[in-house]
């Protein structure tokens, strides 16, 4: 559905709304922490289990489509949760 007609920059009109006018999201904020640090044990260990993930996902996208990783020389790009991969020409 449009956006009804305003004044306001096309900017603010799109980045303005929250999305929901419900409050389920903000209730469930508090139980959304303790389940990350209680059951999956913490933000530390769910950051490397996603560096891990990482780093064998998108050397394995590489090697099927016969590129590289692109990485730097101190080796520091992979310790995300994202890398970039090279696309063949």
């Amino acid at each position: 559905m449009p956006l009804p007609p305003s004044a306001k920059s096309a900017f603010v009109n799109n980045f303005e709304s929250v999305g929901t006018h419900k409050n389920g999201p903000y209730l469930s904020l508090k139980g959304a922490i303790a389940w990350r640090r209680d059951v999956l044990g913490g933000e530390e260990k769910i950051m490397a289990y996603l560096c891990d993930l990482n780093k064998k996902g998108s050397q394995y996208v590489a090697d099927i489509i016969g590129t590289e990783v692109l990485e730097n020389s101190k080796e520091t790009m992979t310790n995300y949760a994202m890398s970039n991969v090279a696309l063949p020409v």
